[in-house]
């Protein structure tokens, strides 16, 4: 029990001091940025060729 509780001691200080927190770097932010964006276009494709689906059976 002793143990855990400087586990978790240590831990949290360690929160507080901003140890083990992973600092954000450009390169990290412009990959989840492209992530996104290519996730983004994926749908629009999905939506577009479902649009076209919809309208064909419409006989437009």
């Amino acid at each position: 029990m002793k143990m855990a509780g400087k586990g978790m001691f240590g831990r949290l200080t360690g929160a507080f001091q901003g140890e083990g927190e992973k600092e954000e770097t450009h390169a990290d932010i412009l990959a989840e940025l492209k992530a996104e964006v290519q996730a983004i276009q994926r749908d629009g494709a999905r939506n577009r060729r479902r649009c076209r689906r919809v309208f064909s059976a419409m006989g437009r």
